[in-house]
């Protein structure tokens, strides 16, 4: 694995973390400022993110499912690319679901999160 790969790994990995510990503060920053959250392969702002910022987005995820976790099955590296097949337990505390998530990674922050529909 090359050493972008290997940063790029790492910084998808403490998001992972932070998301399943629902640190928003640890999650937040692993994204970039301006990051976008699109569905592939349309490139459409996923839904859900249009009116809201990344940050309240999770904020509100993370209060309402208090046993929201997420395992990774498969990830790909590609440069600064990840690719995580995950199984998300718990959301909003009803539901489970299976994706495909991408994330690219500029200047050690995951600057767009492409969610596989």
């Amino acid at each position: 694995m090359t050493e972008q790969e290997q940063a790029s790994v790492a910084v998808v990995q403490k998001q992972l973390e932070a998301y399943n510990a629902r640190d928003l503060e640890g999650f937040v920053s692993c994204y970039s400022p301006s990051v976008k959250a699109l569905s592939f392969p349309s490139g459409n702002v996923r839904q859900g993110f249009q009116d809201v910022s990344f940050r309240d987005r999770y904020a509100r995820l993370f209060e309402a499912s208090p046993r929201l976790r997420s395992e990774v099955s498969q990830r790909i590296v590609k440069g600064n690319i990840v690719i995580d097949h995950e199984h998300v337990f718990n959301i909003y505390d009803r539901q489970d679901m299976t994706l495909v998530v991408m994330y690219q990674v500029e200047a050690g922050k995951i600057s767009q999160v492409w969610f596989v529909e």
